[in-house]
């Protein structure tokens, strides 16, 4: 068998283009998911203010390697070595405070067949159809809240 250079090339053009659409679709049901839970928590507008600023009730976040905490876009979403993409979900659950008192879930999303897996936290996990609209994302959605109320609660026990 004789691979000559440009075979390389075209199968590295191949994979490359693979990674950009894995990553966009993941991207796009990232985006659909964050709508979807925003429009979840049945909140009295689209986002709030402290005075200063404006905030979304939920957004997308990520560690920094100092390990401060900052808004993520979508657009800059990558794939993992396991072709997931990773973010935090923040929920703001107290807007009365400079900046607001937030909470973050660990989000991973996948591709599998049709689906779409939404891993939150450690253990909840949930499929979704691939390219799902309306109210596809409501049982991650409520699997996120529930981890969000389990924060809120494990900071002031009974």
């Amino acid at each position: 068998m004789l691979i000559k250079f440009s075979d390389l090339i075209q199968a590295r053009e191949q994979v490359e283009e693979r990674v950009r659409e894995l990553t966009q679709r993941l991207r796009n049901e990232a985006e659909e998911f964050l709508d979807q839970y925003r429009k979840s928590l049945y909140t009295p507008q689209d986002s709030w203010s402290d005075g200063q600023r404006e905030y979304p009730y939920a957004r997308l976040m990520n560690i920094t390697d100092q390990g401060m905490y900052t808004q993520q876009s979508i657009k800059t979403l990558a794939l993992d070595d396991e072709n997931t993409i990773s973010f935090l979900m923040a929920t703001v659950i107290n807007e009365n405070i400079q900046g607001g008192q937030w909470i973050y879930v660990p989000i991973r999303m996948s591709l599998n067949n049709r689906s779409v897996i939404v891993t939150a936290g450690n253990s909840g996990r949930e499929e979704v159809p691939l390219g799902g609209e309306g109210n596809s994302y409501y049982d991650a959605c409520c699997l996120v809240k529930e981890l969000v109320l389990s924060q809120i609660k494990s900071r002031f026990p009974n």
